[in-house]
């Protein structure tokens, strides 16, 4: 495993990322942080060694794993536990080879048997859905093919050879879910988290990061479309900023703090993380252990 550290001496606050599969630090470099607050991504996984010791430093540290970082980083927390302030699995959950909670298995070795630079334009294309977001990720100088086929051979042979005693992290206070993920079915990823930890959904493919703006205090806030628009990143429709802030989190109690209206569908970040509401809201289920998993 690589780090990437974006850090600045006396710094108390740690966002600790966790990349997916043949990602590249670009991939999250273009976060601002707030002040007092250093950035850590994790990637490259052909080793599963990660500097746990150096976590002790931080008075508050906040987890962000995506895709089959979200099995990485059970993995590293489940051996070395760690007391997070906020802990957010990102299309992706800690049984990704799975037909029922994962990527089907046939799928998935079908990834592993096409890694070449055609099967990775397909892979890529499934990944952002659509063309606009598919030219931005391009534009991230991708890493060399030869490591990431390797490192996809490490990952599903570790996945593989787990035991179902194997201790995982169990920790998660968010599961954000794409609803137009091609990677990991967003069936399974519902079917997984449910009963587990608070659901968000939102409308986006397997790559959602062209939305994610910045971290500010607790908050990790996303870009409107219209913001992505502006900022030359994809963005799908035109957006109008809501004049009514909307109503989230338990009923009878309001703790928006941003909305905006898109596709006929009205959101606003709300809590201390994405919570994204919809007009039809996601009702997060009591969180859940993640207990006595069966791979």
């Amino acid at each position: 495993m690589n780090i990437y550290k974006q850090t600045k001496t006396g710094n108390s606050q740690l966002l600790l990322v966790f990349s997916g599969w043949a990602a590249s630090p670009e991939v999250f470099r273009q976060l601002e942080t707030e002040p007092d607050t250093d950035l850590w991504i994790c990637y490259d996984y052909r080793g599963m060694d990660f500097e746990g010791e150096a976590l002790s430093g931080y008075r508050k540290i906040r987890l962000v794993a995506w895709s089959l970082g979200v099995w990485a980083a059970s993995v590293v927390f489940g051996k070395k536990p760690v007391s997070f302030t906020e802990a957010i699995a990102v299309n992706g959950t800690p049984c990704p080879v799975h037909d029922q909670w994962g990527i089907p298995e046939t799928i998935f070795r079908g990834t592993l048997d096409n890694v070449t630079e055609e099967g990775m334009r397909r892979f890529n294309r499934r990944m952002c859905g659509k063309r606009d977001i598919l030219q931005a990720y391009e534009q991230i100088p991708p890493r060399p093919l030869a490591d990431i086929r390797e490192e996809l051979e490490y990952l599903y042979a570790e996945i593989k050879k787990a035991s179902p005693a194997s201790a995982l992290f169990n920790g998660w206070t968010q599961a954000l879910i794409s609803s137009e993920d091609r990677i990991f079915p967003t069936e399974n990823l519902r079917a997984f988290w449910q009963g587990r930890c608070p659901i968000t959904e939102i409308e986006a493919p397997h790559y959602p990061f062209y939305l994610w703006s910045n971290v500010s205090g607790s908050f990790i806030h996303w870009k409107t479309e219209a913001d992505a628009i502006r900022s030359n990143l994809p963005g799908k429709d035109s957006v109008s900023a809501s004049p009514a802030m909307k109503r989230g989190g338990e009923p009878g109690k309001s703790c928006s703090i941003f909305s905006w209206q898109s596709s006929q569908r009205s959101f606003s970040i709300h809590s201390s993380i994405w919570h994204c509401c919809f007009s039809t809201p996601v009702n997060p289920p009591v969180p859940q252990p993640i207990s006595s998993i069966r791979l």
